[in-house]
């Protein structure tokens, strides 16, 4: 199964893209997508406890599983004021 992924802020920036398509088994979860992702990008392996997921604008684990057509996103913590 083919998903595409958003990334947002530091993610984005560590990658060099704000989305990316990632190749996976038919029965895939978030925390696959993940791995993958860190797996390629190895500079995210930091991130891996602080960042959040996202699924069609819901907040979910990683143990989450995915369908083709989800809309996926990966979120870093934010700051600001």
């Amino acid at each position: 199964m083919k998903v595409r992924v958003q990334l947002f802020a530091i993610l984005r920036e560590v990658v060099g893209r704000e989305e990316v398509e990632l190749d996976g088994a038919e029965e895939l979860t978030v925390g696959h997508l993940w791995e993958q992702l860190v797996s390629d990008h190895p500079d995210l392996g930091g991130y891996e406890h602080s960042i959040q997921f996202a699924v069609n604008h819901d907040f979910v684990s990683r143990d989450m599983l995915l369908k083709p057509e989800d809309e996926i996103a990966f979120l870093p913590p934010v700051s600001g004021g």
